[in-house]
């Protein structure tokens, strides 16, 4: 025979006054926006580290290793806090980036387009994609 066991009641730990003070001064500053801060020093660092040393900027060469595009302005919104335009921007950034890498490319002579007359092997055959149409 099984017999019954109580469990035991769990019993909420009393707070300290001064740790709830700090939590709602905490979700208080949340609130608020934060200053911006930009450490020009440490990105410029951490650039250098990503791209051991090349700039891309001084050859076509070291260019063509990396592929690295930069905005040439930046991203200038309203309220960064409407995630509408601020995706937007980004978007139109990109775009910027990309027409300005096909324009360098192109003036390299790199092809960045799959030929007309190219055919990838494909997984199901031609019976069974017309079969799916």
């Amino acid at each position: 025979i099984i017999s019954k066991m109580k469990k035991p009641k769990r019993v909420a730990k009393p707070t300290d006054d001064a740790e709830e003070h700090e939590q709602v001064a905490a979700s208080r500053s949340n609130d608020r926006q934060r200053p911006t801060v930009s450490n020009q020093a440490a990105l410029a660092l951490k650039l250098i580290e990503l791209t051991g040393g090349v700039d891309a900027e001084i050859s076509d060469d070291a260019w063509l290793e990396t592929l690295a595009i930069t905005a040439t302005k930046p991203l200038e919104i309203e309220d960064p806090e409407d995630d509408l335009k601020r995706e937007l921007a980004f978007y139109h950034q990109a775009l910027g980036a990309v027409h300005a890498a096909q324009m360098k490319m192109d003036r390299l002579g790199v092809p960045y387009r799959r030929p007309d007359d190219y055919f990838a092997e494909m997984v199901k055959s031609d019976k069974h994609m017309t079969k799916v149409k």
